[in-house]
């Protein structure tokens, strides 16, 4: 295994002095040609969890009321066979091969979206989306792994930005282009449009991607470590995600969050066990590791709650539909992806702690000002848009360089495994975000429970900034070798 241990931190003159390109021995010019690849990957997944949700409607309608029941689940189902899925994932990436993996996860995603766009009924629906989600999670932390050795250090949050601003265009153009497809064509062609998409990047990787992998890791990976994390992390996920419906207190929610918890624990206990385990716990052990991860949790509970807030203001209070709402947001995705580009190379020059915790807490501070001002007139101009645009600035400034703060500084073998770990964080603190404010807006409907809702963000994200300022610490000597930053 790599040695990872901790050492005197690193002078910010040796990882600065000379050409970072040329001294890691790499070309920029292939670094440049397989990030716009992975990117398309990156791009695709983010998509899919928001290009959805305007369709949900004409679906119904399609399949009719005997289908109500179960079609949330192509929303719930996709988020908790992602999160179910990353870890393992991960790990069968260092273990027989990050391009294989990457171009597998490319085909499960693409041949799932024709079946979801094929669809006969709403049960075939929800199972070709589940499988769209199992492909999802192969390519995210294979992305990461692929590109993140074709950078230098120095310039890897780089990498981080332009993932971020992927999610971010996803995230801005999902609606927009859910909606126009399905007025337009139909929403089948939601999911048909991978299809293209899916084939040039099949194509394209398979000729430009290098083959590689972790050599420590063992050919017959630990299958009962695997079983145990898919069911760990997917029963959480879905505890939180039906805990509304079942009721929080009820005993299937009960009976589901335990069982999540003994094989939580019984999986953690095998990792530690095993030779080549599913989790490298001794990651954990790096401040930068932890520290970033566990603000990664707080800030994804606050973020996608506030994003499900703001969505239910301009629903609820000021009566916009679906599509009229992706619009009236997609100002925001367009300032996170300035800021994402524009910082990205910048983190030698501000610090990871300082854009971190100044932007965070200018999101909580954002959040306040909405609570006070939100109500049922209609200020779109002077109000949501101004607000919406700064909230993306310090979104689009925290994501990447927090992404790197956490993956960044890892040896190349561990470049999967830190992907996953991070986005599975991401997804748990997203599903109890959410669950979260659709608690506080059930107890008080209309305004009061939008207000309780910003306030809830705002005091999370207050706590993500306090414990990034308070326990995040630089990469050491010793680690910044490992990672290839000096020689």
């Amino acid at each position: 295994m790599t040695n990872l241990g901790d050492g005197e931190p690193v002078p910010s003159a040796s990882i600065d002095a000379g050409d970072d390109w040329q001294r890691a021995g790499l070309d920029p010019r292939r670094a440049r040609r397989v990030l716009a690849l992975v990117s398309i990957g990156f791009f695709i997944t983010a998509l899919d969890f928001t290009i959805v949700n305007v369709a949900f409607r004409p679906i119904e309608d399609d399949f009719g009321p005997a289908a109500a029941s179960l079609l949330p689940w192509t929303l719930s189902g996709y988020s908790i066979a992602f999160a179910a899925g990353l870890l393992t994932a991960g790990r069968m990436a260092d273990a027989f091969g990050r391009k294989r993996a990457f171009l597998l996860g490319n085909l499960v995603f693409t041949v799932a979206s024709l079946l979801c766009g094929l669809a006969p009924n709403a049960e075939l629906l929800v199972a070709g989306r589940v499988v769209q989600a199992l492909g999802g999670a192969l390519i995210v932390p294979t992305a990461t792994a692929l590109v993140l050795p074709e950078y230098p250090v120095e310039r890897r949050t780089h990498v981080f930005g332009i993932a971020t601003a992927m999610g971010s265009i996803a995230a801005g153009t999902g609606p927009v282009v859910g909606g126009v497809l399905t007025t337009q064509v139909g929403w089948r062609w939601v999911f048909l449009i991978n299809l293209p998409i899916g084939l040039v990047t099949a194509i394209v990787g398979a000729r430009l991607l290098r083959e590689s992998r972790d050599p420590h890791a063992a050919r017959r990976p630990d299958l009962l470590g695997a079983l145990l994390a898919v069911g760990s992390v997917g029963l959480l996920v879905l505890a939180i995600v039906e805990g509304e419906h079942w009721g929080w207190s009820s005993a299937p929610t009960a009976l589901v969050a335990m069982t999540a918890g003994v094989l939580g624990v019984v999986f953690v206990a095998r990792c530690r066990r095993v030779p080549d385990p599913v989790l490298d716990i001794t990651l954990f052990r790096l401040r930068y590791v932890s520290s970033a991860n566990a603000v990664n949790v707080l800030w994804s509970m606050g973020f996608y709650a506030m994003y499900f807030t703001n969505v239910g203001w301009l629903q609820e209070a000021w009566g916009y539909s679906a599509q009229q709402s992706g619009f009236a947001y997609a100002a925001g995705p367009v300032s996170a992806t300035a800021a994402s580009l524009l910082l990205a190379g910048r983190l030698r020059r501000f610090g990871a702690v300082r854009i971190v915790v100044g932007a965070t807490l200018l999101v909580a501070i954002s959040n306040l000002a909405f609570m006070a001002v939100s109500d049922e007139r209609h200020r779109y101009l002077q109000l949501f848009l101004p607000l919406t645009l700064l909230l993306g600035l310090a979104i689009g400034s925290v994501i990447p360089i927090l992404s790197g703060a956490a993956n960044g500084y890892l040896p190349a073998n561990r470049f999967a495994m830190g992907s996953a770990i991070y986005t599975t964080g991401r997804q748990v603190g997203a599903a109890l975000g959410i669950a979260i404010v659709s608690v506080l807006q059930v107890r008080d409907p209309g305004i009061p429970g939008l207000h309780h809702s910003y306030w809830y963000v705002a005091g999370v994200m207050v706590a993500a900034a306090t414990v990034m300022a308070t326990t995040y610490r630089t990469p050491t000597h010793d680690q910044m070798r490992a990672a290839g930053a000096t020689r």
